[in-house]
């Protein structure tokens, strides 16, 4: 009899801890925060979404973050911000004298966080002067990007868009879609350039290049 009392208890006993499971789970976790974390290298506010992207994107996210955590943050925090449209004033080419067109690219995706499209066309005046111009185009949004002209065909890293200490930074992205245009300095050799780079220096990473077919006079 007594033994029979002992294993009702018991039963009983395994079916409360069962129903209350959820109460006591975290006691067994101790106090590390990043125990049951889909992504450890990511705030606890980023799981969520991270957790509702395509394995793809959590993929590149994760090599990225087993290197860098605070870069993986930069990168999900700025993908999260809304499309920034370029100037309307830029949507038309503007006017120009006797121009050329000496180069022509297309934008190409790194990975599946980090992609551009659309086409890049070069223009020369009469007077020497150069214009880099944007068309059809969209970028992943990223932590304050940044055009350069590079050396490079290809760079996979900062140090290769750098190559030979050429780049030439053109300034700011104008926005993360749409037509826009930027100024290349007109004493700019461009026999000796080889592609059209997005890219974050905060970090410093390459989002999407454009690789240049140039048709120099």
């Amino acid at each position: 009899m007594r033994f029979r009392v002992i294993f009702m208890l018991l039963g009983a006993i395994a079916v409360a801890l069962t129903f209350t499971f959820p109460l006591w789970q975290p006691l067994l976790q101790g106090n590390s925060g990043e125990v049951g974390l889909i992504a450890p290298f990511l705030p606890e506010g980023l799981q969520d979404i991270f957790a509702a992207l395509p394995p793809d994107q959590q993929n590149a996210y994760r090599a990225i973050g087993g290197q860098n955590p605070e870069y993986a943050t930069a990168i999900l925090n700025a993908a999260m911000q809304p499309p920034v449209p370029a100037p309307s004033d830029m949507e038309a080419l503007p006017s120009l004298i006797g121009p050329v067109q000496v180069g022509s690219g297309r934008f190409e995706r790194i990975d599946a966080i980090r992609w551009g499209q659309g086409d890049v066309v070069i223009f020369q005046q009469v007077d020497n002067s150069k214009l880099l111009r944007f068309e059809n185009f969209s970028v992943a949004n990223g932590p304050s990007l940044r055009v350069v002209l590079s050396a490079s065909r290809r760079p996979a890293t900062v140090d290769e868009m750098q190559l030979n200490n050429l780049d030439i930074d053109l300034g700011q992205l104008a926005g993360t879609f749409g037509n826009q245009n930027y100024e290349i300095p007109a004493d700019t050799d461009l026999s000796q350039y080889a592609s059209i780079v997005i890219y974050s220096p905060i970090v410093e990473m390459i989002y999407t290049i454009a690789p240049l077919t140039l048709s120099l006079r």
